[in-house]
């Protein structure tokens, strides 16, 4: 059974794999999955044939949540003062609007018009 093979069977249970390579398949999942999801994916896995026994134990798969360390932050992120200094939606909102009012638009004030555009409407 190629991993090809294996994502198009499953995709028609509606599971949505990716191959990696001949012989590999990879699955992602968000923060709003459940672990029935995952649970959902290998007995379909083992339905396909990949594997034996209990699902998990079929797929060796631990599910733990945690980020690769090659993947994960090593610096500072976030450190500018905007980001540390708004602690409710009202002071959000407000900081919102007071971005609105520096932008310029033709409701707050009037483009000047330079003598190219007063030759262009004669």
């Amino acid at each position: 059974l190629t991993a090809a093979t294996l994502v198009e069977k499953l995709q028609g249970k509606e599971l949505n794999l990716r191959v990696v390579d001949e012989g590999r398949v990879a699955a992602s999942f968000d923060e709003s999955h459940m672990e029935e999801d995952i649970q959902t994916l290998l007995k379909a896995l083992k339905e396909a044939g990949i594997g034996g026994g209990a699902a998990t134990e079929a797929a060796g798969l631990e599910v733990t949540g945690s980020v690769p360390s090659e993947l994960s932050r090593s610096g500072a992120f976030l450190q500018q003062k905007i980001f540390n200094s708004i602690h409710s939606e009202t002071e959000m909102m407000r900081y919102m609007h007071t971005l609105q009012l520096k932008d310029l638009a033709l409701d707050k004030s009037m483009i000047s018009l330079g003598s190219c555009t007063m030759k262009l409407n004669s």
